[in-house]
């Protein structure tokens, strides 16, 4: 399989729009909401998407992560069907990885410094355990959230840190430009602003109104003959027919070409090249990345700099170079 170390190992050379590869693997903890997928909720409709099927095969292919765990993040109710163990178990066939995973828990924190004491924390505890190697290491740990922030939350509460972590949060969620705290933050307001400030980790973020990007699936991988790109397509198709059924359309008036020919919206892959410590040739860079004051007001909400009062400063993918994104992440899956 073609992934992307293969452009990594590559010498840039004069001209050349190839990563330079990291001469370190960085620990890394992915948390995503890949634990309920293609289900229906009564209120919700349609639940999950495609993105977080690629989020995960990019976090296993990229070679310059030591891949140290993935949490299945858990919101909803214990009634929703949940087949994230067996897709992560998929994904790390096809990306020769193996990776151990865990379920989430099922909490919303009750105040910024909850423990969530008395209750089963596999995925705060996985986390709490690797900062603590970060520490006696000296490495940096890169937390990367495409989902929820409850794991995250709790495992820096157990940790109670009076003093800098080498810990970087990389979450993809919540809105720069748009007045709107996105959905992953709403799950769990109280975890998310546990999170974002903690001024003794450094936030990254990249915003969903500003790295949100259409990918063409089909046009770009439909003649690989990567077992990874031909599984993707294959969930791309069936969500796509999910979602047409969700939306009402009968199964024999579906259109299977144009479904095959559609591509899909993705948020969070700047998250995944920056964790990773890839560098690009100058005028090459997929993304844009600014330190900018930061601060979130009590329902999530980003509050612009002229009504700051209490600004940290963050990380912030301010735009984003589509067809490089596009042809980075073409290279990973083929």
């Amino acid at each position: 399989m073609e992934i992307l170390t293969k452009l990594k190992l590559s010498n840039v050379t004069k001209g050349d729009n190839t990563m330079i590869k990291s001469q370190t693997k960085i620990p890394a903890i992915l948390v995503t909401d890949l634990y309920y997928h293609f289900c229906y909720h009564p209120s919700d409709g349609l639940l999950g998407g495609f993105d977080d099927y690629v989020d995960t095969a990019l976090f296993l292919a990229n070679q310059n992560f030591n891949q140290k765990g993935i949490i299945l993040d858990n919101h909803l109710s214990p009634e929703q069907p949940q087949d994230g163990g067996r897709i992560v178990e998929r994904l790390t066939d096809f990306t020769h990885r193996r990776v151990h995973y865990c379920v989430g828990l099922n909490h919303k924190l009750i105040s910024l410094d909850d423990i969530a004491e008395g209750k089963e924390t596999e995925g705060a505890d996985l986390i709490e355990r690797e900062i603590k190697i970060a520490e006696e290491k000296n490495d940096r740990l890169a937390l990367i959230t495409v989902g929820g922030f409850t794991d995250i939350a709790i495992a820096l509460n157990k940790v109670k840190p009076q003093r800098q972590l080498p810990v970087d949060v990389y979450f993809a969620t919540a809105y720069y430009q748009k007045d709107a705290a996105g959905y992953n933050v709403a799950l769990d307001v109280k975890g998310f602003l546990s999170v974002v400030r903690n001024e003794n980790v450094n936030i990254i973020w990249t915003p969903g109104d500003i790295t949100k990007m259409f990918y063409e699936a089909h046009n770009q991988l439909g003649n690989s003959s990567s077992p990874l790109a031909k599984y993707l397509l294959d969930k791309l198709s069936m969500y796509r027919y999910c979602k047409y059924l969700n939306e009402g359309e009968k199964p024999d008036k579906i259109d299977w070409a144009n479904v095959l020919k559609k591509g899909c919206y993705l948020w969070s892959t700047p998250a995944f090249l920056i964790a990773s410590n890839q560098l690009y040739p100058a005028g090459k860079e997929p993304f844009s990345l600014e330190e900018i004051p930061v601060e979130f007001d009590d329902r999530g909400k980003f509050v612009p700099k002229e009504k700051q009062k209490s600004p940290r400063i963050a990380k912030v993918v301010t735009s984003i170079n589509k067809e490089k994104l596009s042809e980075i992440l073409t290279q990973t899956i083929k």
